[in-house]
């Protein structure tokens, strides 16, 4: 039997078909040599049962149950059980690019002592709470790994290392539960001595559905880690948490400059803007008729409550966010800079119907503060 390569370890936690579609995913990776992925089934309610089987002409794959532990307990099960002297790590709600491994192999190659990390985005756009916990894990990188040869932190679902490395610093610590695991042991590995590096080209598309419950559920669960691994930080003298502070100081700050970057206010689409003397809201921008509004009640992927769509367009001034493709391409959010009109009628005095094809944005960009201004632009 062939060594191979790379092994790839993914714990497993009563998630039977997001781990399908990860080991889906998996099977298209472009690296050319051999390599293995081992399952680690966490104590699921109900075991994981008949992979091997569905994937045998795809993957070399195993599959380890043992009792419910947590993550770390399941990643350090997956390397003591693996044959390669590479280790990835990745969950099971994620969806690794093609070229996910190729890419940290190669970065791997070029520094065979480094802890090597990609790029997880979300998997899940439209959800808000899930967008809500990518955008503080963008900012993380953003500021932690600005040089990307010394990066500071990666997290465990895209990560690469030797295993002899991984064995030398301990491994993750099995007293953390699943949260700042990957924080303490990124923190041992700086101790040893040893380099991190974000290679941002390898990607992960992460696709974890959080509601309101599961996501305070989650951030709880993540202050609680945090605690234990500024706690633990502190015993062996790797740091403080003041070392941290001037991040959580520039969240703020951060946090406006990609909402602003990502969500220009020509994808707000307000639909009426206030009078000249800021009293009366001005007549609707689009059909009086509600052709727009019903398009955008109407329309199932509405982020926003149903009656909206109305009342915008009815002369309430409401910003409606993140208008989607599927209105009949009267906005082109892809291109972010289209003001088309919507279908005229015949007799309707809105402004959309009156100017036809040269309709503009009602809102008039020397009413926008001076940062939003070059985000709106204007038919010729």
């Amino acid at each position: 039997m062939t060594t191979p390569l790379v092994t790839v370890v993914i714990p497993t936690h009563g998630r039977p078909q997001r781990l399908r579609e990860c080991l889906d995913a998996l099977t298209g990776q472009s690296l050319r040599d051999a390599w293995e992925v081992v399952v680690v089934d966490d104590g699921s309610p109900t075991p994981v049962e008949g992979l091997e089987t569905a994937f045998s002409r795809r993957l070399d794959l195993r599959v380890i149950r043992q009792a419910n532990a947590g993550p770390s307990a399941a990643r350090n099960r997956g390397v003591a059980a693996a044959r390669a002297n590479l280790i990835a790590f990745t969950d099971d709600d994620c969806r690794p690019d093609p070229a996910w491994l190729t890419t940290l192999v190669q970065a791997a190659r070029e520094r065979p002592d480094a802890l090597v990390g990609g790029t997880t985005f979300n998997g899940l756009p439209d959800r808000v709470f899930t967008a809500a916990t990518q955008l503080i894990i963008d900012l993380v990188y953003e500021h932690f790994n600005a040089d990307p040869e010394n990066a500071y932190f990666l997290t465990s679902n895209n990560i690469l290392c030797q295993r002899e490395r991984f064995l030398a610093v301990g491994g993750f610590d099995e007293s953390f539960g699943a949260g700042a695991e990957d924080r303490d042991f990124c923190d041992r590995w700086r101790m040893a001595g040893l380099p991190l590096v974000w290679e941002p080209a390898a990607r992960v598309e992460h696709r974890h559905l959080q509601t309101l419950g599961t996501f305070v559920e989650l951030h709880v669960r993540y202050g609680r880690g945090a605690y234990h691994y500024q706690a633990i930080r502190r015993s062996r003298g790797s740091g403080t948490m003041r070392e941290d502070i001037a991040f959580h100081g520039t969240l703020p700050r951060r946090v406006w400059q990609r909402l602003r970057n990502d969500l220009p206010v020509s994808r707000w689409v307000p639909m009426t803007a206030p009078s000249a003397s800021g009293r009366r809201p001005m007549r609707p921008a689009f059909c009086s008729r509600n052709c727009l509004a019903k398009d955008l009640d109407d329309d199932r992927r509405r982020p926003w409550p149903r009656g909206l769509g109305r009342m915008a367009c009815g002369g309430f001034p409401l910003p409606v966010a993140r208008l989607p493709r599927t209105t009949g391409g009267r906005f082109d959010v892809a291109q972010r800079t289209t003001w088309a009109n919507p279908q005229r009628h015949a007799g309707c005095a809105c402004r959309g119907c009156a100017r036809g094809s040269e309709s503009r944005p009602h809102v008039r960009p020397s009413r926008l503060p001076a940062a939003w201004r070059r985000h709106v632009s204007h038919p010729p």
